[in-house]
């Protein structure tokens, strides 16, 4: 999936499913996705794409597994990119606005996502204090019928769809 998200027009077909407004293939660039954290660990997101000319990313995360502690791993993949992209830069101006990071989960696993998407969510709680932290958007490949990946136009669809079927007798019928 990582090689398929390479490609521009496959990952803003995944972004364009969380978005409001479409963006374009051209619109976008490919940003670092590999990070040295404060602890001095080194991470990696699967893929991060940049808006041209503004500071919002888009970050995609493949997953074929539910992982219960995705909203804390997309939390920190989004300071990360936010701490990259604002080195070096000016920060003690108020009127200063910090890069937005639009954390995409690509689901293609074969229960329904069933994980919290907000750090909030799963972190504990105090009685009369609510902190909402980022949260995560996920694309579940669950959501679309067969029909509807079929109908796709590009090799993200195609891909989507053997995820979801995942069995190749099965797989016979739909594509001859």
């Amino acid at each position: 999936m990582r090689t398929i998200l390479d490609n521009k027009e496959c990952a803003t077909e995944i972004i364009n499913k969380v978005l409001v407004n479409e963006i374009e293939p051209e619109e976008i660039e490919k940003y670092n996705s590999s990070y040295i954290t404060s602890t001095l660990k080194n991470r990696e997101c699967d893929i991060v794409y940049k808006l041209k000319n503004k500071d919002i990313f888009f970050l995609i995360e493949h997953q074929t597994k539910i992982d219960y502690k995705m909203a804390l791993r997309m939390y920190e993949y989004s300071l990360e990119i936010r701490r990259s992209a604002i080195k070096g830069k000016e920060m003690n101006n108020k009127k200063i606005e910090i890069p937005a990071v639009i954390p995409i989960v690509l689901y293609t696993g074969n229960k329904k996502w069933n994980a919290k998407r907000g750090v909030s969510e799963i972190q504990a709680k105090l009685l009369g204090y609510n902190e909402e932290i980022d949260r995560y958007n996920v694309v579940d490949v669950n959501d679309y019928a067969k029909e509807e990946l079929l109908e796709g136009k590009t090799f993200i669809t195609k891909a989507m769809l053997i995820e979801k079927i995942n069995d190749t007798e099965k797989l016979k019928p739909v594509v001859i």
